[in-house]
């Protein structure tokens, strides 16, 4: 009696095990089983400036200023470099806004008067085309937009 429960007790186990195995279709690459290609594998290789241009685009939509240039001689690479120096420009802008909304900061101590300096004269220039509303200043949106197309422009042409 104990012989047949345990074959009995075994025998279910090793049944289900027996279907499992049916059920499991073989690995590609196994033994006697061609591989399959993958989808990337049939792609055309990239040449190693693809490569490169693929990399940093993906890190230009991250970092800002991380972004190269693959122009082909030197007025592109002075473009692409002044082009830069407007993307600091404006980021130098956008630090001096942010600071103007605090009313606490003297502007004549160091290192606010540099930035006062650098930025007041270019905003100057737009402060007499659109007045203020509310006390609110709108004039710089027009000077980020300038900046912006001057960007585009020296991009295009760096390219």
């Amino acid at each position: 009696m104990r012989a047949a429960r345990r074959t009995g007790a075994t025998a279910a186990p090793r049944a289900a095990v027996r279907r499992a195995v049916r059920v499991v279709p073989a690995l590609p690459g196994a033994a006697g089983v061609p591989a399959e290609p993958k989808p990337e594998q049939q792609q055309q290789p990239l040449s190693p400036l693809a490569e490169l241009r693929r990399g940093a685009c993906s890190a230009a939509a991250v970092l800002p200023l991380a972004s190269t240039s693959f122009s082909s001689g030197a007025s592109g690479e002075i473009y692409f470099g002044l082009a830069k120096a407007v993307d600091v420009y404006l980021v130098v802008l956008t630090v001096r806004i942010l600071l103007s909304w605090f009313r606490n900061i003297n502007w004549f101590s160091e290192p606010f008067n540099t930035l006062r300096q650098l930025t007041d004269p270019f905003l100057q220039m737009f402060r007499g085309i659109i007045p203020a509303i509310g006390g609110i200043d709108l004039s710089p949106m027009l000077g980020f937009f300038l900046l912006n197309v001057l960007r585009g422009l020296l991009m295009g042409l760096a390219v």
